[in-house]
């Protein structure tokens, strides 16, 4: 409760059985910094709100196949 996102980020590259899922980040922060704090911290993906259904679907379907 006390971590913010890019903490919960991080631990979770930590823990060897959750390193390697695809995490993607739904922020209402359009700053580039966060943006590119998030990839460096193992994010791999990063959706501003507002966004739609179908560039949604497009991000997860990407890491389903």
């Amino acid at each position: 409760p006390k971590m913010d996102g890019f903490e919960l980020l991080k631990e979770l590259r930590l823990q060897k059985p959750l390193a390697e899922i695809p995490v993607i980040i739904l922020s209402s922060l359009n700053n580039p910094k966060d943006k590119e704090k998030s990839f460096r911290l193992g994010a791999s993906s990063y959706l501003v709100k507002p966004f739609n259904q179908k560039r949604i679907q497009y991000e997860v379907a990407k890491f389903l196949s």
